[in-house]
């Protein structure tokens, strides 16, 4: 199991932003709620253990909402010197999964 700031953290730096794929915390935020889904419905187990709570725009991991908050409604950049190892490979599968089919929306 990863952390849900790991599997950000990942997903971010699946993003294209010099195709204009711009990731706010609000469409990570809804990445890893999808994710989460994908994760237990395929390995009958969850991806991550923090909580995901029902905020007024929608499903937000408080701990990874905190992390990235500075950057307001704006671009999150994708993590310098991340190491993807630290999540185990199916783990990986199911994020690239998601952002493959719903990173492509805003």
């Amino acid at each position: 199991m990863t952390t849900a700031l790991n599997a950000a953290k990942y997903l971010l730096t699946l993003d294209n932003s010099e195709a204009g794929d711009l990731m706010s915390n609000l469409k990570l935020q809804k990445l890893l709620y999808y994710a989460q889904g994908v994760h237990l419905a395929l390995h009958n187990r969850p991806l991550f253990s923090e909580v995901i709570e029902a905020w007024q725009h929608g499903p937000v991991c408080p701990s990874v909402y905190r992390q990235y908050k500075r950057f307001g409604s704006g671009a999150i950049p994708a993590p310098s010197g991340f190491d993807a190892s630290v999540i185990g490979k199916k783990e990986r599968e199911v994020l690239h999964e998601v952002h493959t089919v719903f990173g492509q929306f805003s």
